[in-house]
Order: C-alpha cells, then sequence, then structure tokens
C-alpha cells in the first residue's frame, strides 16, 4: 500500500511555516526537517505546542464523539 504525506504548511511572510509531529513510538516532538516515517506520527500541527499537546487532544476529540454518537443512540431509540 501506498503511503501519501499530506502537509498543510501555511507560507508566512514569504517562508513556509514548519510543521511539527508527534511521534507516538518515542512520545517526542519532531519538525519538518527531522520527522520519522509516517506511520508512527500524529500530525501535522502548526506549533511545537500542539503537537507535545496531540495525545490530550486526540483522547478529548475522542471522548467529545463518544458523548454526541450516546446522544444520538439514545435519541434513536426514543423514536
Amino acid at each position: 500500500m501506498e503511503s501519501r504525506e499530506i502537509t498543510t504548511s501555511v507560507e508566512l511572510e514569504g517562508n513556509p511555516a514548519m510543521a511539527f509531529w508527534f511521534n507516538v513510538n518515542s512520545g517526542q516532538v519532531e519538525s519538518d526537517d527531522n520527522k520519522s516515517q509516517g506511520a508512527d506520527l500524529m500530525g501535522p500541527y502548526d506549533s511545537e505546542a500542539e503537537a507535545a499537546n496531540a495525545l490530550q487532544s486526540a483522547r478529548e476529540r475522542t471522548e467529545q464523539w463518544d458523548a454526541e454518537d450516546r446522544e444520538w443512540e439514545e435519541g434513536k431509540s426514543e423514536d
């Protein structure tokens, strides 16, 4: 299976912005300059701080989606 990389760097003042990545195996933040292979990465993120908080952000989104699913299922059963 072919792996594709998606970049979302934004041009700022004529210079491409650096993207940051969170490596789930090492627990380290990596930049475009030193990033590992894609299978171990979450991102891209616009800042190093966002990348460092990747697992917490993913956990919060998952909890929100789970709550929305429960609400949807409860509403569905009332019909």
